[in-house]
């Protein structure tokens, strides 16, 4: 009898093994009281027909019919430097504790070194090199990934995979009062001082930008029309460098038609024009933590970030939530103004991308990139 325990690997766009992966990921890898993160119908809006990017791929490891690994592949639209290409974005990367150690496939996949190589003993390793192989056929023509502090060494180190680290992708979080409280009981006889502040902050920096700076722009939270969402995309869509192709057939598919999360648009309107969209999320990612993201915004050149961020702040300002949160270019004009808003806590989110021709394109150069927490699958 063998003392390893044996796998064998999977992947089709067929997704009918989807309920079975779900089963296991929310099973294994959600935290009591979070939030539902994974389900059927969660992995066909990601990869199956609705999605308009195109049918993507599920990469699942079985143990005896038992789902212990899995992997996806979801196609988006690009633009690199206005030539536009279907991306893959690799994410749902999880394999079951007891499946990291002593374990092995059931057929080898032959490789340039030796047989005991990354795909032939690590389910992680397997998954993904089969999604990017499944993607050359399927007409991606770059892959990319925001993966978190276990994956990472695998795909960058094991995979070939390539951090963009010029970009500086950075978590920027602001801590409410609720949080500070919580942490530092010391401060409990100023509670009322401490959340009668914040409120004021929130209330002078909101009177700021509404009445002196932006007198002629009105703010509603209600999801813009197709029309006025496309019309604002042809105004600022890059010429240049990296972005998604953010126009109404995604910001539908991404927020409105999600099938778990619940997304609230706000709107800013210059004389009825749109002139800036921001998409934010309220969740918990556990029962003790909830916390909001500003997950994606589409503005005008010249629209202030700071409006953005102080509309944001006084929406959720009697919300008891632990921090407030988005992704930023780090050492830029917006991270700045982050921080000066008390953004002050930051950490690491690394971008990656698969060696190709066209990756090494985009990682050579100082193009412009456009990235935000909604362009992965991070919430």
């Amino acid at each position: 009898m063998s003392k390893f325990k044996l796998w064998e690997s999977f992947t089709d766009n067929s997704l009918h093994k989807a309920k079975e992966v779900a089963d296991f990921l929310q099973d294994e890898f959600c935290p009591s009281g979070a939030d539902i993160m994974w389900s059927s119908d969660y992995f066909n809006w990601k990869l199956g027909d609705p999605n308009p990017s195109g049918k993507g791929y599920l990469s699942y490891a079985l143990h005896e019919d038992k789902v212990v690994g899995s992997a996806t592949l979801t196609k988006k639209r690009v633009l690199l430097d206005g030539i536009e290409y279907i991306a893959g974005e690799v994410g749902d990367t999880y394999t079951s504790t007891y499946f990291r150690r002593k374990c092995k496939p059931i057929s080898m996949i032959r490789t340039d070194s030796n047989p005991n190589s990354y795909v032939n003993r690590s389910i992680f390793g397997r998954l993904i090199t089969e999604l990017v192989h499944k993607s050359k056929e399927c007409g991606v023509s770059i892959i990319y990934g925001t993966p978190n502090n276990n994956s990472y060494p695998g795909y960058t180190n094991r995979l070939g995979f390539v951090d963009y680290k010029q970009y500086g992708n950075t978590a920027y979080y602001r801590p409410t009062a609720q949080l500070l409280l919580a942490k530092y009981p010391i401060l409990s006889p100023f509670r009322f001082i401490i959340k009668k502040t914040e409120l004021l902050t929130i209330a002078i920096q909101n009177l700021l930008y509404s009445r002196f700076l932006n007198r002629e722009v009105t703010v509603s939270d209600s999801t813009p029309s197709a029309e006025d969402i496309n019309q604002l995309w042809l105004r600022i869509k890059p010429e240049f460098g990296f972005s998604l192709v953010r126009d109404a057939l995604y910001w539908k598919h991404r927020y409105s038609d999600h099938p778990h999360a619940k997304y609230q648009f706000i709107n800013f309107r210059r004389n009825g024009e749109l002139v800036a969209v921001v998409v934010t999320r309220k969740f918990s990612s556990r029962a003790d933590n909830s916390s909001v993201a500003v997950v994606e915004w589409m503005n005008e050149d010249g629209f202030q970030f700071g409006y953005i961020l102080a509309v944001v702040m006084d929406l959720y300002k009697t919300s008891k939530v632990n921090y407030i949160y988005t992704w930023l270019q780090s050492s830029t004009k917006n991270s700045r103004i982050a921080t000066r808003n008390l953004f002050a806590f930051k950490k690491q989110a690394p971008i990656i991308f698969a060696d190709n021709s066209i990756s090494r394109k985009l990682l050579a150069s100082e193009k412009e990139v456009n990235f935000f927490l909604g362009s992965s699958d991070a919430i």
